[in-house]
Formats: C-alpha cells, sequence, structure tokens
C-alpha cells in the first residue's frame, strides 16, 4: 500500500493534549497521498491499534517501549513520578532509530520526520543521522511558540527567569505587542531555561514548523513567525474534524473514559448550559472547587461539570477527592435537576451541542481551539504552563473570552463572586457571542477545502513529494 508515495513518520509527546491532534494529523497527511507511520510509546499503541483507521488510507502503528512502567496509563505514570517518566520519553531516541532503521529496510524508505516539538530532543538528532528532513509539529498557539522561541531573547533581556514581585511589560517579542511577565508560562524557571535554549536551536534547524492554529485566530504572530522562517512556519490548524455535522466527532482519541450519556442529558436542556472543564492536567484544590461550586449555584444557570480524579484534589492531602466530601455530595444534592456532574466528557461533541452556550476552561490550547471552533465564548481561568498566553488571546485579541482577573497568578485564588459574574457577563453580552460565531466560521473555512490551513497541509504534502534533500 505504501509504494510510490512519499513516506511520514510522525511521533507525538505521549500526553493526552499532545496525542491526539498529532493522529489526526496523521490522518489528514493519509488524505492527502502521504504513507503514514505513527510511532507511540507501547501502551498508547496498544489503546489506538484497534482504532478503526479508514480503509483506503496508508496508516500503520509502530510502539516505542519507553524505560517506565507504563501499565497503568501515561497519565498514572507522570502523575506518579514526572520527572523519571520525562526522562524515560527523553531516552526513547535509541528505540527511536532501531525503528527508522526498520522502515527503511522494509521499505518505503522515510521522507519525512515530523515529531511535536517536545519529542524533539530523541528525534531530531534521529533524523539527521539519517539524512531524513525534520519538520516540528508545534502543539500550541503561534503566541506561545514565539514566546519560547525567543526564550534565550527574554533571558538575555533579564525577563527571564521571573524574579518574585516583577511584572515588567515585553513589547520586543515579534508578532506580539505587548505581554507582561505575568503572561509567561509559570514554569519558565532556572531548571527548565536551558532546555528551552536547545529547543529554540532545534527550531532554526527544522526544515518545516507546523502550528496547530489558523491565521485568523493569530494573524499577527502567524506573519511574523512566517517571516522569520522565510515562510516555512505553517499554520494547519484546527486539526480535529470542524465539519457542520460533527460526524467524525466519535472517532475521539481519549486515555479517560468519556460519559457519554451527559450528551442526552444536554438533549433535554435550554440553548444556556455551561459548560466546565479543566483539561487532562491542571487541578484544584477543594477550596477553589468550592468557590468554583458555589460561583455555578449562584448563577443559576444549568451547568455540566467535569470533576476528573485527581482533577479536585485537598491540598493537604492529594490522595483525598473532593467527590467524597460532603460539601460536594451536597452540592450535588442541591444542584440536582439544573446540573450534572461527570468525570470525563466527549469535550468537542459537549462543545458543538446546540444546548452549550458558555465553557469554563483552564485554556489548554486544545479546549480553545475546540471553544473557537464550535462558537462558544470562554470563561478563562488559566492554570499552569502557557495557558495565561492562550487567555490573553481569547480575552484581548478575539474579544470571545472572559478572564477571571486572578486567572495568571500563580497563587491566584478566585472567589464565588467572580466566577458568577464572569457567567453573567458571557451570556448576556450579545456582541460576545457574535464574535464567537465569525471565529466559530473562520476556524471552518481554514480547514476546509480552499481554506488557508488545508492550503498550507497541501503544500506541505506536495512538497514530501518532491526531492526533500533539497529542504
Amino acid at each position: 500500500m505504501f509504494a510510490g508515495k512519499p513516506h511520514v513518520v510522525l511521533v507525538p509527546y505521549p500526553a493526552q493534549g499532545h496525542f491526539s491532534p498529532v493522529v489526526f494529523l496523521g490522518k489528514k497527511l493519509a488524505e492527502l497521498g502521504c504513507a503514514v507511520t505513527i510511532a507511540n510509546v507501547v501502551s498508547i499503541h496498544e489503546q489506538i491499534k484497534v482504532w478503526d483507521f479508514p480503509s483506503e488510507l496508508d496508516i500503520r502503528l509502530e510502539p516505542l517501549h519507553p524505560a517506565v512502567d507504563l501499565s497503568k496509563g501515561v497519565l498514572a505514570a507522570a502523575e506518579a513520578d514526572l520527572i523519571r517518566f520525562s526522562r524515560a520519553v527523553y531516552d526513547l531516541g535509541g528505540e527511536f532509530k532501531n525503528l527508522i532503521q526498520a522502515l527503511n529496510d522494509s521499505g518505503p524508505r522515510v521522507t519525512v520526520i515530523i515529531s511535536d516539538h517536545y519529542a524533539g530532543s530523541w528525534c531530531a538528532p534521529v533524523a539527521s543521522e539519517f539524512g531524513i528532513p525534520y519538520a516540528v509539529y508545534w502543539p500550541g498557539s503561534a503566541a506561545w511558540f514565539a514566546v519560547e522561541y525567543h526564550a534565550p531573547l527574554l533571558i538575555s533581556e533579564g525577563d527571564l527567569p521571573i524574579k518574585d514581585g516583577e511584572d515588567r511589560e515585553i513589547t520586543y517579542i515579534p508578532g506580539i505587542d505587548s505581554i507582561k511577565q505575568s503572561d509567561l508560562p509559570w514554569h519558565y524557571t532556572e531548571a527548565v531555561l536551558e532546555y528551552f535554549r536547545a529547543g529554540a536551536e532545534r527550531l532554526k534547524a527544522s526544515s518545516w514548523i507546523l502550528c496547530n492554529t489558523f491565521h485568523e485566530l493569530e494573524p499577527k504572530v502567524v506573519d511574523a513567525m512566517k517571516k522569520l522562517f522565510n515562510d516555512k512556519f505553517l499554520p494547519i490548524g484546527p486539526l480535529f474534524p470542524v465539519l457542520d455535522d460533527h460526524g467524525d466527532l466519535k472517532s475521539v482519541l481519549s486515555f479517560l473514559k468519556e460519559d457519554r450519556e451527559c450528551l442526552d442529558w444536554l438533549d433535554t436542556q435550554p440553548d444556556s448550559v455551561l459548560y466546565v472543564a479543566f483539561g487532562s492536567i491542571a487541578k484544584l484544590s477543594q477550596e477553589e472547587f468550592e468557590e468554583l461550586a458555589l460561583g455555578l449555584e449562584a448563577s443559576k444557570v444549568p451547568f455540566l461539570l467535569t470533576v476528573r480524579p485527581p482533577q479536585f484534589v485537598d491540598e493537604a492531602d492529594t490522595t483525598v477527592l473532593v467527590k467524597n466530601s460532603d460539601f460536594y455530595k451536597n452540592f450535588v444534592e442541591r444542584t440536582k435537576g439544573r446540573g450534572l456532574a461527570v468525570s470525563w466528557a466527549p469535550q468537542r461533541e459537549v462543545l458543538a451541542h446546540r444546548a452549550v452556550a458558555g465553557f469554563v476552561s483552564h485554556c489548554g490550547w486544545n479546549s480553545v481551539l475546540e471553544s473557537v471552533s464550535s462558537g462558544v465564548p470562554i470563561i478563562c481561568w488559566p492554570r499552569i504552563y502557557e495557558q495565561g498566553l492562550n487567555c490573553k488571546i481569547m480575552a484581548e485579541r478575539c474579544r470571545i473570552g472572559v478572564e477571571v482577573s486572578d486567572g495568571r497568578s500563580s497563587d491566584a485564588f478566585v472567589k464565588r463572586e467572580e466566577i458568577a459574574e464572569a457567567i453573567a457577563r458571557i451570556f448576556s453580552d450579545k456582541a460576545r457571542k457574535a464574535r464567537a460565531r465569525e471565529f466559530r466560521d473562520a476556524a471552518r473555512k481554514a480547514a476546509a477545502p480552499g481554506g488557508g490551513s488545508r492550503n498550507n497541509l497541501m503544500l506541505f504534502t506536495d512538497l514530501c513529494s518532491t526531492d526533500t534533500r533539497s529542504w
């Protein structure tokens, strides 16, 4: 089946938010005429090898075996010992080298390697050793890319690492008019900055950058990055299906079991449900959860709340889940009928449901794109990593989000009154709803035939069919 086609090897980073978009990227590349091999750590490989790829697509799956026990799942391994997990993932270079050699021996030879940027520390050297062009898949916003790429500049200017009490304005990153230090990812500490320096060097050496965004969402920074990389920075998002009928949405890949009965509950609700979810990694303390719950209760709006173990935990004892608390049980009882709490929801389908009118989100980039593509305004409550930047895009650049005021502070504590007020603003602002619909239409147009992101993917696949040694 692979004969005569460019052979693309895709490597996702083994985390929920990184993995699923790469699979959809592989599907799109195969639809455009590439033969695709997706290499995953073995636990993910075992989960997706039964996934029903269309038979006409040339997609195969290959396992990689990290030196860490993932028998209980990637999330569990990362939660138990994040440092050991990360090191084990970064030590996959030998495994990956053996895989590339085997693929070349069995044919057809690998044309291009694309890896998630955070798998680049072991994928890029292997690509270089075999003389195979290497492209980076960037899993976040173009703004985050610009910030991380310019980490060495931020360090030289004295804006990283952030010193206690500082919140200076930063105006020198191309494509970003102004951000503050508080907008930067909170994990930019001395311990990780050396990694970002190395990552910036890998980005410079990459043949192409494929970014999961679309031009209309971040026009200024996308144009700046295209100029910086001589048009080899390509926005290709959103990667997940965004068709009006959402017929492909059931092909969702998730490490967590989804409660699909919540869709039946949504069918019975008015067009004013608030969806609340904080992704697969971010956590709230029990005290924070109580403020959130009381804010939901005070808002009087119907809501669908995800309570993912161990998402909401008692900070004094991370083994105690809020679900076991008297407060949680009483809250569920008081809001019965108006609210529904589930462990994990099929998020794309939830956001696409006609009943959902607002979204309380941590502003992980996948959640942002899913909300934008469904035309749902966002209450932005960033928790970790680059989510403050994503919040800024939604609340200030696109003006389809409302930021809870302390959301970008690592020691933030958002009160129930602020939550209730943000909900009221989201539901009453007709102009914000109209802008959300405009960005929904722009996202769908970008991903459709003739759209900017679709054209960029076609350009990339056409180039894969040429002599890639000239890249």
